[in-house]
């Protein structure tokens, strides 16, 4: 079973569609596709659907002369129309997880690819190439994200994600 959004996660793409209800467990796809307890090939079906559209963001990812050092380039074909945030996300990529509250109260799930740290380290305008270096610390495994960066009250809210790569 894929890793739902974090409680935090949750509630920014909640409020970014409009929603006033938060589900377990719930996936969001490519930022933008919402699901509830989605069987496999409806999941599946989402997933190869993303996957098809081409990136909005060209990136490349190469190691630094360092361990756990990366510069991150991007550029943009066509200038975006909003402002992104680039973002790195730890992930452990198995997890046994007793769930505490909720309507799965009690059960214990295995969940794979768990977000164990979501941090952003710069925003992007989307006109302008720009190298970033990034440096990671620990052995989880981390990935890179670029996301549209919606207008909220006061902080943005997360939309389509535009690139993603893996840091290895």
């Amino acid at each position: 079973m894929p890793s739902p959004p974090s409680p935090r996660g949750k509630k920014a793409y909640a409020r970014a569609a409009g929603l006033r209800t938060l589900y377990t467990p719930q996936v969001i796809v490519a930022g933008t596709q919402s699901l509830v307890s989605p069987a496999d090939p409806e999941l599946d079906a989402a997933i190869a659907t993303a996957a098809a559209v081409p990136p909005v963001v060209a990136m490349t990812v190469s190691r630094g002369a360092e361990p756990g050092q990366f510069a991150i380039d991007l550029s943009a074909p066509r200038p975006l129309k909003q402002k992104s945030v680039v973002q790195i996300v730890r992930y452990v990529p198995q997890a046994r997880v007793e769930i505490l509250r909720g309507e799965n109260a009690g059960q214990v799930l295995d969940f794979a690819n768990v977000v164990t740290a979501w941090h952003a380290v710069a925003d992007w305008d989307g006109k302008t190439p720009v190298r970033l270096n990034a440096k990671i610390e620990g052995e989880d495994p981390a990935v890179v994200i670029v996301q549209t960066a919606l207008p909220g009250k006061t902080v943005p809210l997360p939309g389509a994600i535009l690139a993603a790569g893996w840091l290895r």
